[in-house]
């Protein structure tokens, strides 16, 4: 299942080793958050994010944001047929030292799938707990204050309305990552 990933693994490792070799771990000290609103969005090969973040303490932000997945897109997953997801964020982030942190979030989602000969698509509601611990990058440059965030996930569909051949593709509820999802962000 996992085996057109690792054709993305060699770019990810680049784009992460050139990042912090280039900018160097002192940008971390030279840009360090002074607004307390964020927004940032990302397009990771097949997941569309936009979110904002509003920093509660100098450790903690808040998350609010809308997610849209599209499968069918780059294709990794090899479904039997097409699935879309639709879902809003809510969460909360903890840097524990610099940009190292975690996140909790609780993602509702609207899920719909159609099945390759099916009629008509199959649609439901899903509730999904989410964890992803990452890197924050802070950087300024221009006058502007913005960052790069990488970040492994894992999750559970708690109702997960898939059909049965979806689920047998990809694993039943329970998904991780096995590649970093980038994430782009601007300091407001």
């Amino acid at each position: 299942m996992f085996s057109r990933f690792r054709s993305f693994l060699p770019l990810c490792y680049c784009i992460f080793f050139f990042t912090f070799t280039a900018f160097g771990a002192n940008a971390q000290d030279a840009a360090k958050p002074q607004s307390r609103w964020a927004l940032e969005f990302g397009p990771d090969i097949d997941i569309y994010f936009l979110q904002a973040a509003l920093r509660a303490s100098p450790r903690d932000e808040l998350v609010l944001g809308a997610i849209y997945m599209n499968t069918a897109i780059a294709g990794l997953i090899p479904y039997p047929g097409e699935e879309q997801i639709y879902a809003f964020e809510l969460g909360w982030r903890h840097f524990f030292w610099k940009g190292l942190h975690a996140e909790i979030l609780l993602l509702p989602e609207w899920v719909v799938s159609r099945e390759i000969g099916a009629g008509s698509p199959s649609a439901g509601f899903d509730l999904v707990p989410e964890l992803r611990a990452g890197w924050q990058f802070n950087f300024k440059s221009w006058g502007v204050q913005w960052y790069l965030t990488l970040q492994w996930f894992a999750g559970y569909r708690l109702l997960n309305p898939k059909p049965a051949s979806f689920k047998a593709v990809d694993g039943g509820s329970f998904y991780t990552s096995p590649i970093p999802m980038f994430l782009f962000g601007l300091r407001l």
